[in-house]
């Protein structure tokens, strides 16, 4: 018996993905020798049975021949160095924003996470009456539509992702009420009297806007716009709610204070206690009483 040296053709992939592993696959050659691969160079490792599963370190290239071992009847055969080409992975891991929601009048600095990879991270606006500078997004009205979309750049192993449409809510904005101030010397009988609106401000501007207020308990005060009534004497909880003239953006909002009424005191007077020593005793001398009005 003599080896017999025959003509082998061997075809390895040319292709492979970062992160996917790939088995590797010769065609051709004759004989029953067993086939195994070595890595020449590059940013791949071989592994498994016959070093036939390449797994890529790196995008680029990894440089792999293949070995067809003799047999009795033929000789062992060495391809030529064959470059893989490894492509960039696509990114699989989803792009999320931290915070979705902004407050009318205020503006939210954007903060994306996700992704594969380390590749820079940009945002831009998809739709809707916001606007957007860098990372810095300003709502238009509230409950109008926003939405911005995430972008990771490419990188080393990875292809650029864009996220889809995210929507950012657009909240109304609660004005900031200064103390509601009420009078301390109040007693029952004094006459009506007439609160000051509270302030309204937001951002450090006045908030355009109508005043109401109401009693908690309507024994002791009563209101007709900002005029109170005195009824009765005791301690009521008076509310001032603030309805803002742009309804759209800002929420009402209320503030609160205690009016307390002291009772009155009544004075009395005297009538008919005029007498002369020595008359009959009188029996029709009146008191009279009256409050503070």
């Amino acid at each position: 018996l003599r080896t017999v040296t025959g003509v082998q053709t061997c075809a390895l992939p040319i292709c492979a993905t970062y992160g996917t592993a790939t088995t590797l696959a010769t065609s051709g050659g004759s004989g029953s020798g067993a086939v195994t691969y070595t890595k020449i160079s590059g940013s791949c490792t071989l592994g498994g049975t016959n070093n036939a599963t390449l797994t890529p370190s790196g995008a680029g290239s990894c440089v792999v021949t293949a070995t067809k071992a003799a047999d009795d009847q033929y000789a062992a055969r060495n391809t030529s160095d064959t470059t893989i080409n490894i492509s960039k992975a696509a990114q699989s891991t989803a792009l999320t924003l931290s915070t979705s929601t902004v407050v009318y009048g205020q503006t939210l600095t954007l903060s994306g996470s996700g992704g594969d990879g380390d590749g820079t991270v940009s945002y831009s606006k998809a739709s809707g009456t916001c606007s957007l500078v860098g990372a810095t997004l300003t709502p238009g009205d509230a409950g109008s539509n926003c939405q911005v979309q995430i972008t990771r750049a490419e990188s080393a192993n990875y292809e650029a992702q864009t996220s889809s449409a995210i929507i950012i809510s657009i909240s109304r904005a609660t004005p900031t009420l200064g103390s509601l101030s009420l009078p301390s010397d109040k007693v029952f009988g004094d006459a009506a009297f007439s609160l000051s609106n509270p302030t309204a401000t937001y951002n450090g501007s006045a908030v355009a806007g109508a005043w109401g207020y109401a009693s908690a308990l309507t024994s002791v005060a009563t209101f007709s716009g900002a005029t109170a009534t005195i009824a009765g004497a005791g301690s009521s909880t008076i509310t001032a709610t603030f309805t803002p003239t742009d309804t759209t953006n800002y929420n009402t909002t209320s503030v609160t204070a205690t009016l307390s009424v002291s009772q009155s005191t009544p004075t009395f007077t005297w009538s008919n206690v005029s007498a002369t020593y020595g008359d009959a005793d009188r029996k029709s001398t009146r008191l009279n009483s009256s409050h503070r009005t």
